[in-house]
């Protein structure tokens, strides 16, 4: 039985640090989330051939989540990829209109019927494949929005991530049980946000984690600059077996009951 394992391809801010990007992330070398600013780069330089993706997912379509779109539908083009075969899901709302935006950016002549598949989910929707479950429920933040519950059915482990939120009721029961939460951080160690524009804290993010009983703990989305103040914190707080933030690059395993 192979492992599930995930790997991030950036974990920053909407303006990203050096050597990192916006949060996107790839499971099993297979389903991505998100893009980021330099999506194709940071494909390749990690040994990753984008046209083997076949599954793109997006939480929401915010510009630093959707930005290299473009430039991963030109790789495909340019490197002779069949953008038939490649699955766009993601918001119903709003995931069809930025598409078309970005075929129609590349100037793209082809039918429609060789353009890519565009799935579009409602929350509480979900998806699946040969091997995965994608739950999805809706977020909280400035467009409409999707947080992932997503479970390998060969080996059985949960994967559940946020997207851009800030917290809601929906989630302590969504999240449940999960082996690893993926959860955006943008509010940093603000005490009581006066404005949140859909975004949590560190405290909310260890909160939900020990609430939904989570093994494992990721934080994305701020700058790396507070990560070993984030990390201390979740050291001090966090009920389960491992926090961190994760790098880039890395694949990390994830098992079910870990």
């Amino acid at each position: 039985m192979s492992d599930t394992n995930i790997m991030f391809l950036g974990t920053t801010a909407c303006i990203f640090d050096k050597n990192d990007d916006d949060p996107c992330f790839l499971i099993n070398k297979k389903y991505l989330f998100d893009t980021g600013f330099a999506l194709v780069n940071n494909l390749v330089n990690n040994d990753v051939e984008p046209l083997d993706i076949k599954y793109l997912f997006f939480t929401h379509m915010h510009h630093d989540h959707y930005i290299s779109l473009p430039a991963f539908l030109f790789y495909y083009i340019q490197k002779g990829g069949n953008l038939s075969e490649l699955k766009i899901i993601g918001p119903a709302n709003d995931v069809r209109r930025i598409v078309k935006k970005a075929m129609d950016f590349l100037e793209f002549k082809k039918p429609e019927s060789e353009w890519v598949q565009v799935i579009e989910l409602e929350p509480d929707e979900t998806y699946e494949t040969e091997d995965m479950i994608f739950e999805t429920c809706n977020s909280v933040h400035g467009v409409q929005g999707l947080c992932y519950r997503i479970t390998d059915k060969n080996t059985k482990a949960v994967i559940c991530a946020t997207g851009d939120t800030q917290l809601n009721a929906n989630l302590n029961t969504f999240f449940k049980g999960c082996d690893l939460l993926v959860h955006e951080i943008s509010l940093g160690f603000e005490e009581n946000p006066v404005v949140r524009h859909g975004h949590s804290t560190v405290y909310e993010a260890v909160d939900l984690a020990n609430d939904v009983g989570a093994k494992q703990l990721f934080f994305v989305h701020n700058s790396r600059k507070i990560s070993e103040d984030v990390i201390k914190y979740a050291d001090a707080k966090f009920k389960g077996k491992v926090a961190l933030w994760p790098e880039i690059g890395v694949y990390y395993k994830v098992k079910n009951g870990m």
